[in-house]
């Protein structure tokens, strides 16, 4: 049989986040575009060793009145993100896509 087409490159790509409060979850729907630049991002700044619990601990250490604000998410990154063995480059790609995961979830 011939090979599935290949998805559209507009196509997102979609999944769940689960979380404890009223809503129950997300859908998280990401630009196939935005899939290789977050790649780009956990392997420049490291953050593939780190676990999912210990980055949500992370982040309640930097919260304020179960509030995380940029400074503190900015803090948190900081934390997680050797910036001596980035270049300028790198940290403003992690810079900036970090920040715009945090401005989804900000409300």
């Amino acid at each position: 049989p011939p090979a599935p087409a290949a998805p559209p490159p507009d196509e997102s790509v979609e999944f769940n986040l689960y979380t404890n409060d009223e809503n129950g979850g997300y859908i998280i729907s990401v630009p196939r575009d935005s899939v290789a630049k977050l790649r780009q991002v956990v392997a420049d700044g490291g953050l593939y060793g780190f676990d999912a619990v210990d980055v949500g601990n992370l982040m309640i250490d930097r919260s304020r009145d179960s509030h995380l604000t940029k400074d503190g998410f900015n803090a948190m990154i900081r934390s997680m993100v050797p910036e001596a063995s980035l270049t300028m480059e790198s940290r403003h790609r992690i810079a900036d896509l970090l920040g715009s995961i945090f401005f989804v979830f900000d409300r």
